[in-house]
């Protein structure tokens, strides 16, 4: 078995670390833009995902206009939120845009909605990153150990 690649060769390493910029990233992105996608299906409930003001809404529509007849669309929208102002609102801005309730959730009349923050995400993420990480080093340093312990019950 040839030696494990150092840490930083490591593709749990360079994943993670490319997720942990696009979770930043679209965090940044959602304090000045809003960019939503809409599965428009024919019948029953349309699906809908927003990111904005530092928050992942999913929820569905229910009460979209019938659409029999028509194929099923996906539409993705992106503008801005301060038009012509480049800085939000003062009032409220590091609690309502860095850092909203980690998690919201509504449920009323077959619709459901939940909202999640990206800070949440981040620290997520960061920790099962940590997680795994960690779990690889664990087994690397076993299975050094056993080869070791073969080399030694060999004689040589």
């Amino acid at each position: 078995m040839p030696p494990p690649a150092p840490f930083i060769r490591s593709i749990t390493f360079w994943a993670g670390l490319v997720v942990f910029f696009f979770l930043l990233n679209a965090w940044l992105d959602s304090r000045m833009q809003e960019t939503s996608l809409v599965w428009q299906r024919t019948r029953g409930a349309d699906y809908h995902a927003i990111n904005r003001e530092g928050l992942i809404w999913l929820f569905t529509d229910l009460h979209s206009p019938g659409r029999s007849g028509r194929t099923p669309e996906v539409l993705i929208n992106r503008h801005d939120l301060y038009r012509g102002n480049p800085y939000p609102p003062a009032d409220g801005f590091w609690e309502m845009v860095w850092f909203p309730p980690a998690v919201r959730h509504k449920a009323a009349n077959g619709e459901a909605e939940i909202a999640v923050a990206h800070w949440f995400l981040i620290l997520l993420h960061l920790a099962l990153w940590g997680l795994l990480i960690y779990y690889r080093h664990r087994r690397i340093r076993r299975a050094r150990a056993t080869t070791a312990s073969f080399a030694v019950a060999d004689g040589g």
